[in-house]
Order: structure tokens, then C-alpha cells, then sequence
């Protein structure tokens, strides 16, 4: 047990006496994941399972923290009360009693994962000085989170319904809303982009506290009901912006949406048989990647010469076009190798 680091306990509701699971006290472990079978339903249950994870005595040195299927409404006094200096890594998976979390004074947590609490209501205001990424997945009845994080980089919600507000992170660098997100308020300050799959029945607005120096990459994906993109600026840093499998997306937002995004290097629009144009403004010249896949209406719109051409003017000058299924003309052609890009695309 001296050389152990990791422990991996499971169905502790089996564990008849303290001395079960007195293992957790070794110094020596770095990693604890303390599981039940979740299949505890009574009120006496619940308060086994809290007694339970209470005796459980901390370990001062742990640095990583799996608890899954706890069906307490409470977690332990040892887990709260500031005794986790050293814990770095935090997973709470399918503890679906607790309505509340709170997680005291942990200095060093970079990531916290919070997985299927469905009674989940609160979250105090507790300070994460250290937190680098939270992962909250499966939370319906979450209604807001702290207010201030600041060097959080990765943020990612997934089916959290209630949620309201997003907290202010002036170093989130990825922020990915999936599934039934509701978001009626952005807080000021917040310097990131988002995306939803699912209902998205509030519009995205992103704002900008800065410039970033790092690379700023939005993804939209799997969004079946969603129409356009926010007419609201997206932030103009951005570097990279891939859409794909938007059903009903018929608009990439105002006429200056993406003429506005100065850094914009790569385009990728893919599986949105709804979208027939780009917008009125067209690409911004830093364009160097655009790709279109999936999109027939839009696809038909790039291939029109003439008077009536809207879109092919829009995308000729772009070095590098990955279009499938598209026939350009001689003339197409033509332009294209004028301004030095030579393409594989077929004759029409």
C-alpha cells in the first residue's frame, strides 16, 4: 500500500464498517475515486450515503477527486472546509441529491467537472482563483454560476436549462454551449465567443474586454433550430469559424458580420442546406481558407456568373477554396488564376 498512488473504490455502500475504506487515509495516494451503484432511493439511504462519505477521513496531499453516484444532499465537512489544499482536479458525476454546491477554499483546482447533478440549484459564491476549466454537463435546474472567474479558459455547459447568465471570465479563450442552453444575459466584461446545439432561444452576444493574443476559435455545431447568426459583432479576433450541421440556418448574421473579422483566417461552412448567401459584405481579405460542404443552395449561388452573380464575387479572391461538387466556368477559372490560385474544381 506504501507504493500505491491511486484508489479506486467501488459499490461503498457495501462497505460495512469505516475500516473498509480507511485506505483513504494513506498518504501516499494522489488520486481517489470513490463511487456507489446510485441505485439508493430512500431518505435513509441518503443519509447512509452522507455518514458514508463523511467517514471517509481527507487526505492532505490528494490531488485528484472522483465522487460518483453519491446520493447524499450534503458532501462532507473534509471536502468543504478548506482541507483539499493540494486537490487539483475535481469530478462530481450523477450526485443527484445535492442542491447545492459548495466547495470552500481550494487554491490549487484547475478542473472541475460536474456531471448529471439534477437537483442542483446553487452555487455560492466561493472564490476560484486556480480554475482553468469547468466542464457542467446535465444540470437542469442550475441557475447561475459564480460571477467572476478569472483565469478560467475552457467553460463548457451542456443541457443545463435554467441557466441565465454566464460568469465573468476575462481568460476564457473556449466557451462551448451544447444542447437547450437559454442564455438571456451576457455579463460585460466577458472576452470570448460562444456556440449552442440544440434550442437556442436567446441570441448570442458575445462582447469583447480586448484584444486576445492567442487564438480565438468559434464552433457551431449541431444547432437544428437555430436561423442566424447574432447581428451583434462577433469579436474580432477571431481567427477560425466552423458551422456545421445548422438545419434551419439561413443567415451568417448582419451584412458586415464577417467582413468585420479582421483576423479571420479560416471558414468552414458545412452540412447547412438552408444558407443560400454569405453576407452582403462579403469575406474579410484576411481570408485565406473557405470551405463549403453540404450547403446546395449556397453552392448553386457560388456558380452563377453575370448580372445575377451575388456570391461568386464574394469568395474568388479566397487562396484557398474547398467547395464539393461545384463547377466553375471558364471565365471562373480564369479569374481565379489572375489573382494567382489555381483550383482543381470541375469545368462546367
Amino acid at each position: 500500500m506504501a507504493y500505491l498512488t491511486s484508489l479506486h473504490a467501488f459499490k461503498l455502500e457495501n462497505a460495512v464498517t469505516k475500516v473498509d475504506v480507511k485506505s483513504n487515509e494513506k498518504e501516499g495516494f494522489r488520486k481517489q475515486v470513490l463511487e456507489w451503484s446510485g441505485r439508493d432511493l430512500n431518505e435513509q439511504d441518503e443519509v447512509k450515503r452522507e455518514k458514508e462519505l463523511e467517514g471517509l477521513k481527507h487526505n492532505s496531499n490528494l490531488e485528484e477527486l472522483a465522487i460518483r453516484h453519491f446520493v447524499g444532499s450534503n458532501f462532507p465537512s473534509w471536502m468543504i472546509g478548506g482541507h483539499l489544499q493540494n486537490l487539483v482536479t475535481l469530478s462530481l458525476y450523477h450526485c443527484t441529491k445535492c442542491k447545492t454546491i459548495s466547495l470552500g477554499q481550494l487554491p490549487c483546482l484547475r478542473e472541475l467537472y460536474i456531471k448529471g447533478m439534477q437537483e442542483l440549484e446553487e452555487w455560492p459564491q466561493d472564490q476560484y482563483t486556480s480554475l482553468c476549466m469547468l466542464h457542467v454537463i446535465n444540470c437542469p435546474k442550475l441557475r447561475k454560476l459564480p460571477n467572476f472567474m478569472s483565469d478560467l479558459r475552457v467553460l463548457k455547459l451542456k443541457r443545463c436549462d435554467s441557466l441565465k447568465a454566464l460568469p465573468k471570465a476575462p481568460s476564457l479563450l473556449f466557451l462551448i454551449l451544447i444542447n437547450n442552453l437559454v442564455l438571456e444575459e451576457w455579463q460585460e466584461g466577458s472576452s470570448t465567443t460562444q456556440y449552442d446545439e440544440g434550442n437556442l432561444a436567446g441570441q448570442l452576444r458575445p462582447t469583447l474586454n480586448g484584444p486576445l493574443e492567442l487564438k480565438l476559435i468559434l464552433s457551431i455545431q449541431r444547432c437544428p433550430k437555430l436561423e442566424s447568426l447574432p447581428d451583434e459583432e462577433l469579436p474580432t479576433a477571431l481567427e477560425c469559424l466552423m458551422i456545421g450541421s445548422c438545419p434551419m440556418l439561413n443567415s451568417l448574421g448582419a451584412k458586415e458580420t464577417l467582413k468585420s473579422l479582421l483576423f479571420l483566417k479560416d471558414l468552414y461552412v458545412e452540412d447547412c442546406p438552408s444558407i443560400r448567401c454569405l453576407p452582403e459584405e462579403g469575406l474579410p481579405p484576411s481570408l485565406q481558407h473557405l470551405k463549403i460542404h453540404g450547403c446546395p443552395l449556397l453552392i448553386e449561388e457560388c456558380q452563377k456568373e453575370g448580372a445575377g452573380a451575388t456570391e461568386w464575387p464574394k469568395i474568388m479572391n479566397v487562396p484557398d477554396l474547398e467547395i464539393d461538387s461545384i463547377k466553375l466556368s471558364y471565365t471562373q477559372l480564369c479569374q481565379r488564376k489572375k489573382y494567382g490560385f489555381v483550383d482543381l474544381f470541375a469545368v462546367k
